[in-house]
């Protein structure tokens, strides 16, 4: 794969410029829905930085979500998903965005008490961020909404609804125009 960068198609240099650069194909292949081929740019990210968390979180997305269109099994696909967000999480475990991505994945399997968990911990480092990115950067955002989302739907998986309830409250404190906690007030009537 030959790595480029910016608009004038110079070659990249570093690794660190070709792992940047196969991570930004990576995100344009799936925003078309081409997923299989997200996955092989991520897949160079990582062979040129193992440790690169970014590409990390952004393969287990990919394998988390688009298993169908990836062409495997369920449970294969969310695997390798658990097991990309488990190797991000070892190299930072502050990364909200692979905690929220960890209890959706144990949502799918069924594992509602290791989804909260999961939850629980994304919300534990994500009050780091306060101030003007707490207010204003959507992905702050995103992610607080999909942790408390998470949190809720695994409380109700557990049955524990008057927890559930309380988190959906606490939720949208910190998420006023959550369409994805707005979507769960059905599931209290």
């Amino acid at each position: 794969m030959a790595a480029e960068t910016g608009n004038n198609r110079e070659p990249c240099k570093s690794t660190e410029e070709r792992t940047d650069r196969a991570c930004q194909c990576a995100s344009a292949l799936e925003a078309q829905g081409r997923y299989a081929e997200a996955v092989c740019h991520l897949e160079y990210a990582l062979e040129l930085e193992p440790g690169h968390t970014e590409a990390l979180i952004q393969i287990a997305d990919v394998y988390a979500l688009y298993w169908e269109e990836l062409a495997l099994e369920k449970e294969v696909s969310l695997e390798r998903a658990l097991g990309h967000y488990d190797r991000a999480l070892s190299l930072n475990p502050r990364l909200a965005d692979a905690w929220a991505g960890k209890a959706l994945v144990h949502l799918y399997q069924g594992n509602a008490e290791l989804a909260l968990q999961c939850a629980e911990q994304g919300l534990c480092v994500l009050p780091l961020r306060e101030g003007f990115a707490m207010k204003y950067d959507p992905v702050f955002f995103n992610v607080s909404e999909a942790l408390h989302d998470r949190r809720v739907r695994a409380l109700l998986s557990l049955g524990r609804r008057a927890e559930a309830r309380g988190a959906l409250s606490i939720g949208f404190e910190a998420c006023p125009r959550s369409t994805y906690l707005t979507r769960l007030i059905d599931e209290f009537e």
